[in-house]
Protein backbone atom coordinates (compact mmCIF):
# COMPACT_ATOMS: atom_id res chain seq x y z
CA UNK A 1 0.00 0.00 0.00
CA UNK A 2 1.37 3.40 -0.95
CA UNK A 3 2.10 6.05 1.68
CA UNK A 4 -0.57 8.42 0.29
CA UNK A 5 -3.23 5.68 0.54
CA UNK A 6 -2.21 4.89 4.12
CA UNK A 7 -2.38 8.59 5.00
CA UNK A 8 -5.91 8.91 3.57
CA UNK A 9 -6.99 5.78 5.41
CA UNK A 10 -5.64 7.12 8.73
CA UNK A 11 -7.34 10.50 8.17
CA UNK A 12 -10.64 8.80 7.35
CA UNK A 13 -10.46 6.66 10.48
CA UNK A 14 -9.50 9.63 12.67
CA UNK A 15 -12.32 11.76 11.34
CA UNK A 16 -14.97 9.02 11.20
CA UNK A 17 -16.69 10.42 14.30
CA UNK A 18 -17.30 13.68 12.42
CA UNK A 19 -19.00 11.97 9.50
CA UNK A 20 -18.01 10.26 6.30
CA UNK A 21 -18.50 13.29 4.03
CA UNK A 22 -16.34 15.50 6.23
CA UNK A 23 -13.60 12.89 6.45
CA UNK A 24 -13.45 12.48 2.68
CA UNK A 25 -13.34 16.22 2.11
CA UNK A 26 -10.58 16.68 4.70
CA UNK A 27 -8.54 13.86 3.21
CA UNK A 28 -8.91 15.33 -0.28
CA UNK A 29 -7.73 18.72 0.94
CA UNK A 30 -4.72 17.23 2.73
CA UNK A 31 -3.46 15.40 -0.37
CA UNK A 32 -4.14 18.30 -2.72
CA UNK A 33 -7.22 17.16 -4.60
CA UNK A 34 -8.80 20.30 -6.08
CA UNK A 35 -12.25 21.23 -4.84
CA UNK A 36 -15.27 21.26 -7.16
CA UNK A 37 -15.01 25.03 -7.63
CA UNK A 38 -11.32 25.03 -8.61
CA UNK A 39 -10.88 25.68 -12.33
CA UNK A 40 -7.13 25.08 -12.75
CA UNK A 41 -4.44 23.65 -10.55
CA UNK A 42 -0.95 25.07 -10.08
CA UNK A 43 0.49 22.17 -12.08
CA UNK A 44 -1.74 23.00 -15.05
CA UNK A 45 -0.69 26.65 -14.93
CA UNK A 46 3.02 25.75 -14.83
CA UNK A 47 2.64 23.43 -17.84
CA UNK A 48 1.82 26.50 -19.98
CA UNK A 49 5.33 27.86 -19.36
CA UNK A 50 8.51 26.69 -21.05
CA UNK A 51 10.71 28.03 -18.22
CA UNK A 52 9.44 27.03 -14.77
CA UNK A 53 12.39 27.87 -12.54
CA UNK A 54 15.29 30.21 -12.00
CA UNK A 55 17.70 27.30 -12.62
CA UNK A 56 16.17 26.66 -16.05
CA UNK A 57 16.49 30.35 -16.93
CA UNK A 58 20.17 30.36 -15.92
CA UNK A 59 20.82 27.23 -17.96
CA UNK A 60 19.28 28.80 -21.09
CA UNK A 61 21.24 32.04 -20.67
CA UNK A 62 24.56 30.25 -20.12
CA UNK A 63 24.09 28.34 -23.37
CA UNK A 64 23.72 31.57 -25.31
CA UNK A 65 26.08 33.87 -23.38
CA UNK A 66 29.34 32.50 -21.95
CA UNK A 67 30.43 34.07 -18.68
CA UNK A 68 29.58 34.15 -15.01
CA UNK A 69 26.08 34.51 -13.58
CA UNK A 70 26.06 37.30 -11.00
CA UNK A 71 22.39 37.29 -10.06
CA UNK A 72 19.11 35.80 -11.21
CA UNK A 73 15.60 36.52 -10.00
CA UNK A 74 12.02 36.36 -11.14
CA UNK A 75 10.84 39.54 -12.83
CA UNK A 76 8.10 40.98 -15.00
CA UNK A 77 8.70 42.85 -18.21
CA UNK A 78 5.87 44.45 -20.16
CA UNK A 79 3.38 42.51 -18.02
CA UNK A 80 4.92 39.11 -18.74
CA UNK A 81 6.44 36.74 -16.19
CA UNK A 82 10.05 35.73 -16.54
CA UNK A 83 13.53 35.91 -15.07
CA UNK A 84 16.21 38.63 -15.08
CA UNK A 85 19.73 37.23 -15.17
CA UNK A 86 22.73 39.51 -14.55
CA UNK A 87 25.92 38.28 -16.21
CA UNK A 88 29.62 39.07 -16.33
CA UNK A 89 31.08 38.38 -19.78
CA UNK A 90 34.52 36.87 -20.31
CA UNK A 91 35.66 40.36 -21.38
CA UNK A 92 34.56 41.84 -18.04
CA UNK A 93 31.34 43.51 -19.24
CA UNK A 94 28.31 43.36 -16.92
CA UNK A 95 24.98 42.98 -18.71
CA UNK A 96 21.47 41.70 -18.02
CA UNK A 97 19.13 39.50 -20.00
CA UNK A 98 15.44 38.79 -19.59
CA UNK A 99 14.10 35.27 -20.12
CA UNK A 100 10.38 35.15 -20.95
CA UNK A 101 8.89 32.28 -18.94
CA UNK A 102 6.16 31.47 -21.45
CA UNK A 103 8.19 31.55 -24.67
CA UNK A 104 11.76 31.00 -23.34
CA UNK A 105 12.96 33.92 -25.50
CA UNK A 106 16.09 35.66 -24.25
CA UNK A 107 16.44 39.44 -24.65
CA UNK A 108 19.62 41.29 -23.75
CA UNK A 109 19.24 44.83 -22.44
Amino acid sequence: MKLGSVFILVVNIALSSVGHASATTSAQLLVGTPSKGASTSIKQVNENYKVNSRAQAIQLVKRQYPGKVLNAKSARMKGRSGYRVKMLSKKGVVFSVYVDAKTAKINRY
